[in-house]
């Protein structure tokens, strides 16, 4: 076994060598380091990792078992030509990594065992931060560099991540009985493959269907591999490394053709790795990072970034670029790594760091600073009433928010949103018969995530139909053909049938009709007199809904009579004139007058009881001969006829004094207390 001090020796005597030359070659063309203040950090450390990149191939992992070795738990790296020497970079809190994956764009990406979330690593420090999503376990995990999309396996199914959210998408299944994968790997150019685990018979090399899932096999490997391992292409080689396990730890190579695994060496104490990622076309690109403190800090306070964590493999960094609002262009640049900046409203801001190096190679990373962000607080589920759920969130710092709801029957509602802190939502679901915990969660618009709400349950029986709303003519004559439209929605979107009481001792049964689809039915009655329709609708498993509200018709119906129109018969331009209207109904209903005044504006109103004066009043604009037409319908919407009145608008003012003695003919009284007012 190989002994870390002496690879970490050889490490920094290699980083000092590389800084001597550098330091030659900027006093060699009068290039002058900046001085720095102080309140800023200065980076005087040469990585490890770069001598490892100059000696062999860096590869990186996460330890899930050290063995007898005296690394904890956590990512670290060792090149690919010396295993038995691992470096530690950094510890991590909560479930282990199990499956991880080099991307294109330079990212290590891993997912979590116990859960499936999504986390993304920095191979320089070690530092990790959770990208999210998940829900289901993931021992391996791939990346497809032709089509740049992230894949697991849960052991039996092909999922997809989303690389911004962590949300997962089932694919399909593997197709196999009694077997478990445990590990992807994708080659250059796109090929899926992955080997299950075994404790007694061999374990066996499979391709897998990335647009189905199902696994093909390809050959027995020879050895029985158990527990948690990993594996991952080299893209630029098409070597396919096994971070292998049976009761210790090995990097292997496989043969893609036969399935045969070579031995590269042991890991250091016999390390259980996973999560094994290969850096792609890494050498020579200088690979930027950088941190800040305070964290996180308030509004307008000043925040310190120390770019000094980025490295250079081959060669040395020249300049430093930062972009402050995210617009791709570059507020600021310096020969060193460190500047200020501060924002004035809290929020989460993108910032992003250039690297030059002194081949002119750039390197650019995005990460993303909290401003006093505070998460939403947990849902509060309000009530649930016909087939709507009611809840809200208060976001601390009055973010909008988005909302998940978990419906507990396999099904989710994805985030819904943004909706105002506090606002009351309203979100429809349908279920089945059943008994329901429902809960939901929230997050603001920088997807800073509440706790789950308390569930809250939902008990589903069938519910009947609405009552039928009824349509259509409300008079008629007798043995005249009626026709009338029934319509309804169920609760469950059932189709229904409507059972229609005529009220003349008959009854309808009409087919079934999706919900709320209207049915027309026509009918006829016998004798001359009111009818009450009533309905009710019954849904395809029998359940009854309520009786309608009664739709009250009359058979030998007879329309009021034609309107009497009383008022003057002259009058200027501009004048309100006041008019009256009488008619009545044969069968004493209450009436409704509809009055055109002959200028294209009408009036409606009513009800009034049968031969009842009423007044109303117009005024015109034009000078013209107007007709006046008024018509009157009943409680049945039987219209009467009209009548006209003509009425001729001058420019002579003193018509007024018409207007006035009609007033006082048909009105006395007018005239009596205008005697009195004056």
């Amino acid at each position: 076994m190989y002994n870390p001090r002496v690879l970490l020796n050889k490490a920094l005597v290699i980083g000092v060598f590389i800084l001597f030359i550098g330091i030659s070659v900027a006093s060699s063309t009068g290039n002058n380091v900046e001085n720095i203040s102080f309140n800023t950090q200065v980076l005087n450390e040469v990585e490890n990792s770069e001598g490892l990149l100059l000696s062999g191939k860096i590869a990186y992992a996460y330890i899930a078992y050290s063995g007898d070795g005296d690394d904890p738990e956590g990512p670290c790296y060792f090149a690919l030509n010396d295993p038995g020497n691992i470096t530690h970079l950094s510890s991590f809190s909560g479930d282990f990594l199990s499956g991880g994956t080099w991307t294109t764009d330079g990212r290590w990406l891993c997912c979590e065992y116990g859960g499936g979330v999504l986390w993304e690593l920095d191979p320089v420090t070690g530092d990790s931060w959770s990208i999210g999503g998940g829900g289901i376990n993931c021992p391996g995990l791939a990346w497809d560099p032709i089509y740049n999309r992230l894949y697991a396996t849960t052991g039996t199914q092909l999922l997809e991540y989303n690389t911004n959210t962590g949300e997962q998408m089932v694919i399909g299944n593997h197709s196999l009985s009694n077997k478990t994968m445990i590990a992807l790997a994708i080659n250059s150019e796109g090929i899926c493959y992955a080997w299950d685990i075994h404790f007694s018979t061999t374990s066996t090399l499979w391709t897998i269907d990335l647009d189905t899932g199902k696994a093909t096999e390809v050959a027995s490997m020879g050895e029985t591999l158990t527990y948690a391992q990993d594996g991952a292409f080299d893209w630029d080689t098409g070597v396919l490394y096994l971070a292998a396990y049976h009761s210790k730890g090995q990097l292997k190579t496989c043969d893609l053709e036969t399935g045969e695994l070579t031995l590269i060496g042991d890991f250091e104490g016999g390390a259980e790795l996973t999560a094994l990622a290969i850096p792609y076309n890494w050498s020579g690109v200088p690979f930027p990072d950088f941190n800040w403190t305070p964290t996180p800090p308030n509004p307008d306070e000043t925040v310190l970034f120390n770019a000094s964590g980025s490295n250079d493999p081959d060669g040395y960094i020249t300049l430093y670029e930062w972009d402050w609002d995210n617009d791709g262009i570059f507020d600021e640049n310096h020969t060193n790594p460190t500047t200020l900046h501060s924002w004035p409203i809290e929020g989460y801001y993108p910032v992003t760091l250039r690297i030059t190096d002194n081949t002119s190679l750039t390197g650019m990373k995005t990460k993303i600073i909290k401003i006093e962000n505070n998460p939403p607080n947990a849902p509060i589920i309000i009530g649930y009433d016909n087939g709507s759920l009611f809840l809200y969130s208060i976001d601390p710092d009055d973010d909008d928010v988005f909302y998940f709801i978990d419906w507990d029957d396999g099904t989710n509602s994805s985030w819904i949103g943004p909706f105002k802190s506090g606002e009351v939502i309203e979100i429809s679901h349908e279920w089945h018969e059943g008994i329901y915990n429902v809960k939901a969660k929230a997050k603001d618009i920088y997807g800073e995530e509440s706790l789950w709400s308390d569930t809250y349950t939902i008990i589903i029986v069938n519910q009947p139909p609405e009552p039928p709303t009824i349509t259509g003519q409300r008079y008629g004559d007798p043995q005249q053909q009626l026709t009338y439209t029934f319509v309804t929605d169920d609760f469950e979107g059932h189709s229904v049938k409507y059972f229609i009481d005529w009220d003349d001792g008959t009854t309808s049964e009409t087919g079934y009709y999706e919900s709320g689809t209207p049915a027309t039915v026509t009918h006829s009655w016998e004798t001359k007199k009111d009818y009450h329709i009533l309905a009710r609708a019954i849904d395809v498993e029998n359940k009854e809904g309520d009786w309608s509200v009664p739709y009250h018709i009359r058979i030998g119906d007879q329309p009021p009579t034609k309107p009497d129109i009383e008022g003057p018969s002259r009058g200027i331009q501009g004048t309100n004139y006041i008019f009256v209207f009488t008619a009545e109904d044969p069968e004493n209903d209450k009436v409704w007058y509809n009055i055109n005044w002959g200028d294209e504006s009408q009036t409606t109103d009513g009800p009034y009881l049968s031969g009842t004066p009423i007044t109303k009043s117009h005024i015109w604009n034009a000078t013209e001969t107007y007709k006046i037409q008024a018509r009157t319908k009943d409680n049945f919407d039987y219209y009467g006829e009209w009548a006209e009145y003509s009425f001729i608008i001058t420019r002579n003012r003193a018509l007024n004094l018409n207007q006035l003695e009609w007033l006082f003919e048909r009105f006395p009284i007018l005239q009596r207390l205008l005697k009195l007012i004056v």
